[in-house]
């Protein structure tokens, strides 16, 4: 049995997550997917620091060079921790994979009236 063989062919970076998880219906996550033995990437998303389960957002047979990798809309989740998750594929079938955790606070929070009073 051989050791593994280290991935230098790819790349798989996020630069940032841009717009504001309090106040922004979509954010935007940058980085890049790339490499001479490139085949494609996605990118997943899912509740909590390290989920259980990913949905995925985006995925893609074309590289990208520090720029857009997906678009995420939260408009209908929850408040908490979500991690997002970048994973770039080989010609080989290896993969390299990159995660960073974003706070959302709901833009729509529960309708609370105070001062009405039941007659």
């Amino acid at each position: 049995m051989s050791a593994a063989q280290p991935i230098q062919s790819l790349q798989a970076q996020i630069n940032a997550v841009e717009g504001d998880p309090q106040r922004e219906e979509v954010l935007r996550m940058v980085g890049s997917a790339s490499g001479q033995e490139f085949s494609g990437f996605r990118v997943e998303f899912g509740v909590g620091e390290f989920p259980e389960t990913w949905k995925v957002l985006v995925q893609s047979s074309q590289p990208v060079n520090d720029g857009l990798l997906a678009e995420w809309k939260t408009r209908e989740l929850a408040s908490g921790i979500y991690a997002l998750r970048l994973t770039v594929k080989g010609l080989g079938g290896q993969s390299l994979s990159d995660r960073t955790v974003v706070k959302l606070q709901a833009l729509r929070p529960d309708l609370v009236i105070s001062g009405l009073e039941a007659k």
